[in-house]
């Protein structure tokens, strides 16, 4: 059994963790809070700049990517013919949106963990590995002029859908 003062200073020991580890959160949380708010100002920043577009082209090195982290981008809608503006959601919007999903019959479209891969980056910041054999290219190389899908044929089909471009439409009937 502990005496008096041996349980005076267990506690005390155990009160000057406590304050020492309750510190040292607090300051932690002041240094992440410095971090958020200047990637905040680099979002805003980078949100007032023009999109990425097939004149400006993305980037084909990753130092040279970086430069364009958090840029809006407008081309692959646009060359396949179905441009759409992208909205951003909220997170518990998406986690809302993502368990609806989940719960439809059939394949799910989306699950929460789609959503929560989806936090982190799926682009590799490294040189390209030369084990693939081949060099990377820039998307707006890759899709030039004569590269870039054509639209489907502007008549519909009976269930009311759009052919697909590889569909049997003539040439002269596809708009580009």
């Amino acid at each position: 059994m502990l005496s008096a003062r041996q349980r005076w200073l267990l506690v005390t020991l155990a009160t000057l963790a406590g304050a020492v580890l309750t510190a040292r959160l607090g300051w932690w949380q002041l240094d992440r809070a410095a971090q958020k708010t200047a990637l905040q100002a680099d979002l805003d920043e980078r949100s007032r700049l023009p999109a990425i577009d097939s004149t400006t082209g993305l980037a084909a090195t990753a130092d040279a990517a970086q430069a364009q982290i958090h840029r809006s981008v407008r081309l692959a809608g646009r060359w396949s013919g179905h441009e759409r503006p992208i909205l951003p959601l909220p997170m518990a919007l998406g986690r809302l949106q993502a368990l609806a999903l989940e719960c439809l019959p059939g394949q799910p479209l989306m699950s929460r963990d789609n959503l929560a891969s989806m936090r982190k980056d799926s682009v590799c910041g490294c040189d390209f590995p030369a084990v693939f054999g081949m060099a990377p290219t820039a998307l707006g190389r890759a899709f030039s002029a004569e590269t870039r899908p054509r639209r489907p044929c502007a008549s519909s089909s009976s269930s009311g859908r759009r052919p697909s471009s590889s569909s049997s439409c003539p040439a002269s009937a596809r708009t580009g």
